[in-house]
Parts: C-alpha cells; sequence; structure tokens
C-alpha cells in the first residue's frame, strides 16, 4: 500500500500548524481576558458576601443600641453595660459601647470585658460609630471596619478588603480597587484591591489544563477530517504529477475463446509505477481516482494510451477489442463521448473495437436521461457495453434492461464458488441462464485452473480471462505474444 508523504502533504501540515498557531494566540488572549472576567466575577460575588455580613453585623448593633437607648439606665450594671444589651453582638466585632444621658456618661463598655464576646482591637484602623437616641439618652457603639471583614479577608489569598464609610477621603496609597460594592442600608462600601499579576497567575494555574485541550482538539481534528483532506489532497496532486511525467502506463489482460485458445480481445489495465515507492497496487489508486475529479483526465489518458496500443496490436491480429474500465459516474458526463472520440477518430464506427466495461463499485443511475444519451452517442460509434464483476458491488438485474449491455463478467468469487461446489446448484448456472434470456454474452473473470476451465466449459461460457491464460501484459510483452500467435 502506498504511504502518502510527499510535499503536499508537507505543506499541509506546516499550514496547519500556522494555522493552529495564529488560532491558539487568538484562543488564549481570549482566554485571558474570560479568566480575568471570572476571576473578578468570584472576587465581586465574595465581596458581595462581605457586604452582607457587615451589613447584618450593623443591623444587630443598630437594635441593640436602639434598645440600649430606650432602657437607658436599665442597660447599665455596675458602672457597665448590662450583658443583655450584649446579647445579640456575640458574633459582632465591637470595639467599645457607651450609654450616655446628656452629656453624662451612664455607663461604658470595653472590648474583652465580657467572655465569649466579639472583640476588636483599637488597633484595627479608624472606627465607625453607630448612635442611637432615645429622649436624652443614647447609645453609641465603636466599631471597626477591618475586623467586620476579618472572615473574609482570610478566603481568597493575595486580595485585600477593605469596609469603609462613604466620607471623602484621600486616595489610599496601593493600587487602585478592582471591585467596589456599595451597600444599599449603610453608608459604607467595600472595596477589594488586587494586583495584575494575581489575576494573570490565576490564569496561568488553569493554562495547562487548556493546552491540553487544545492540543486533544487539533490531534483529533488532524487524524480525523484533515486526514481525509490531506489524502485527497495529496493523492490528487500526485496524479497530475503522474500525469504529467508520464508515471502511469497501461497492461492488458487477454480475452480467450476457451475452445480454440483465440484472442478476442484485451482489457485495458491502469498502473503506476511512482517514481518514490515503486508499482503500485491498483487497490491503492484507482478506487480513489473513480470518485476524484480527475476521473475524466485519466479515463481521457487511458483512452488515448489504449487507442495508440491498439492500433500496434491489430497491425499483428487484426480483430482485437480493447476494453477500457469505466465507472457509472462517467456515463454522465458527455465528456467521456468527445475524450473516446478524439482518441479513436470521428468516424462513423470507429468505437466498434472499444468495449467499455462498467465497473461498479458505487451505484449509478443508468436511466437518467444524461446517461441514456452518453450511452447512445457511444453506441453510434459502435462501442459495445459490459457490466463488469457481475453479481458483486451494485450490479443488479435492472441494469441489463435499462443499458441492453452486451456482456456480462463473471466475478471471479463464482468462479472459485464455482470449483468447490461441484455438480451441485450455484450462482454461475443461474448468471448463464439470465444471461441467455437477455441475450448477452458471458465472459469468466479468474480462471485460474483447469478445473475451474472444464467447469465453465459444461456449463456453455465460451470467453474467459485469468491467469491460466495469461497475466496482465505491458504493451511490448503483449506485442511479442502475438508475434507468437502469428507464426
Amino acid at each position: 500500500m502506498m504511504k502518502w508523504g510527499d510535499d503536499t502533504s508537507g505543506r499541509i501540515a506546516v499550514a496547519y500548524v500556522l494555522v493552529l498557531a495564529c488560532l491558539f494566540g487568538l484562543y488564549l488572549a481570549f482566554d485571558l481576558q474570560r479568566s480575568r472576567r471570572d476571576s473578578l466575577q468570584r472576587i465581586e460575588t465574595h465581596a458581595t458576601a462581605a457586604l452582607r455580613w457587615a451589613e447584618k453585623g450593623m443591623d444587630a448593633m443598630s437594635v441593640a443600641m436602639g434598645q440600649a437607648a430606650e432602657a437607658g439606665a436599665g442597660a447599665c450594671k455596675g458602672g457597665s453595660v448590662a450583658p443583655q444589651v450584649l446579647a445579640r453582638l456575640l458574633n459582632v466585632p465591637v470595639g467599645g459601647i457607651t450609654i450616655s444621658s446628656g452629656d453624662r456618661p451612664l455607663c461604658e463598655w470595653a472590648a474583652g470585658e465580657i467572655a465569649g464576646t466579639a472583640v476588636c482591637g483599637g488597633d484595627s484602623g479608624p472606627a465607625m460609630l453607630i448612635t442611637r437616641t432615645q429622649g436624652n439618652v443614647s447609645a453609641e457603639a465603636r466599631i471597626y471596619p477591618a475586623c467586620m471583614l476579618a472572615p473574609f479577608s482570610l478566603a481568597i489569598e493575595d486580595i485585600q478588603l477593605r469596609l469603609m464609610d462613604l466620607k471623602p477621603r484621600e486616595p489610599a496609597a496601593g493600587p487602585a480597587p478592582i471591585v467596589v460594592i456599595r451597600s444599599a442600608h449603610w453608608p459604607i462600601k467595600v472595596e477589594v484591591t488586587a494586583q495584575e499579576s494575581w489575576l494573570f497567575r490565576r490564569w496561568v494555574a488553569d493554562l495547562p489544563l487548556q493546552v491540553a485541550l487544545f492540543a486533544v482538539a487539533a490531534l483529533v481534528l488532524w487524524f480525523g477530517p484533515l486526514a481525509m483532506l490531506r489524502r485527497r489532497l495529496s493523492v490528487e496532486g500526485q496524479v497530475r504529477a503522474a500525469l504529467r511525467r508520464g508515471e502511469f502506463f497501461l497492461t492488458y489482460l487477454p480475452t480467450v475463446e476457451i475452445n480454440t485458445g483465440d484472442w478476442l480481445g484485451v482489457e485495458a489495465l491502469m498502473r503506476w509505477r511512482h517514481g518514490r515507492h515503486g508499482l503500485l497496487q491498483p487497490a491503492a489508486f484507482i478506487p480513489w481516482i473513480e470518485r476524484s475529479p480527475l476521473i475524466h483526465e485519466t479515463t481521457s489518458w487511458v483512452l488515448h494510451q489504449a487507442a495508440d496500443d491498439l492500433a500496434r496490436m491489430n497491425e499483428l491480429h487484426g480483430e482485437l477489442y480493447v476494453g477500457i474500465n469505466l465507472p457509472p459516474t462517467q456515463l454522465g458526463d458527455e465528456r467521456v463521448v468527445d475524450a473516446a472520440l478524439a482518441a479513436f477518430g470521428d468516424d462513423r464506427l470507429s468505437l466498434c473495437r472499444v468495449m467499455f466495461e462498467l465497473t461498479e463499485r458505487e451505484a449509478g443511475d443508468y436511466a437518467s436521461p444524461v446517461v441514456q444519451r452518453v450511452v447512445a452517442r457511444l453506441r453510434e460509434r459502435g462501442a459495445q457495453f459490459a457490466l463488469d464483476d457481475f453479481g458483486i458491488g451494485f450490479s443488479n438485474l435492472s441494469s441489463l434492461h435499462v443499458l441492453d449491455v452486451d456482456f456480462i463478467k463473471v466475478d471471479k468469487t463464482f468462479i472459485q464458488e464455482l470449483e468447490r461446489r461441484g455438480s451441485e446448484p450455484n450462482v454461475v448456472d443461474s448468471i448463464v441462464l439470465l444471461a441467455r434470456e437477455f441475450g448477452v454474452g458471458i465472459i469468466a473473470e479468474g480462471i485460474e485452473t483447469e478445473r475451474q476451465l472444464d467447469r465453465i466449459r459444461r456449463i456453455g461460457i465460451r470467453m474467459a480471462q485469468g491467469f491460466l491464460f495469461f497475466r496482465p501484459m505491458e504493451l511490448e510483452a503483449t506485442l511479442a505474444q502475438l508475434r507468437l500467435r502469428a507464426q
């Protein structure tokens, strides 16, 4: 099997890598923006939760101060704030509380005086005051914003959260905040600051996974859909080069009359002597060519080469026909008629020594008007038609009627089965009966043993091909055989 590794594949690989590099660069740019946006969204969510926590504590502090102001002297006990005032504040970091009547303090409480109460030291930055007044009694609490956010400041590394009042102040030193969340109930806000490098590091941390996913997608594309495209472009380029360099050649497989051994014709078989890979097996390139855009160019080359070679053969024999393999798809292209006439001539019966053998590896719509018109034009010049490999592929009984073929070629698999089954009923018997009903000639393919030859002779088949008679030969070997037979 041929390995396609030519310059075309190399160029495709280079182009693919360059395109991938550009796409990956764009992907990284967009992914960096996505990562930054996701990080900011996460920080914003975190900051919003912190603000809600602070609002909840300040709400509790406001209620407690309102109750203390309403209780007046009853909120004090032994010169200190009564414990019931602090009951609501167990989870609120308080710096201190003062209850006053007018300008006279009634009692005070300092952080840490009651075990279990959340405290906040006076070294935690500027304090915020929450004051509630009832009559001439006021209750005032001092809280420190930095302490309010302590549970949240440790949740995300390398960022800073600040709870601040909304009073105008000098801009803080350091980076500008990247997120600011303002309270709807209190004159406070949460600011989050972080270095831009922190956002970049978070993206870099996820980068190996992104690279791995992109690499997997690129490999799947390369070995999946692009593999077929690479093969297609590679083969197409090499076929064009082979036509230009003359790497294609024809071999000829004789069709013999089995009772006399006389040659009736030859089947032209396309072969490829590749400059790098040597002689290629037909299965490596012919099925591809039959489905490719180059089918017309290759068929035209085969027709011209076969016409030249047949002229030389018939100088020695005079009555040989040449079989040209033709995929059904070509019958829908009227260019095949022009190519045949250009190769064999435009005389009235210029194609009388040509048999088009329809290879049925793919389905063909023989009933279409275009196909019927192409067949009619070829028949006008004397061409005959045969169904190749009859019984396998897409060949069917309707082809015999729609195309009005002249011959059917029984595939070698049925011939081999015929030998194994002996005198038992077999497919070949049925094909022979069918051919006789339609008035169609039969050619047996793949005859390799005397036993197979004897069986087809007894069934009534008179024309055959196979290694028992001859193997495919290049032109000079074919001419040499004809000279021997002419002696």
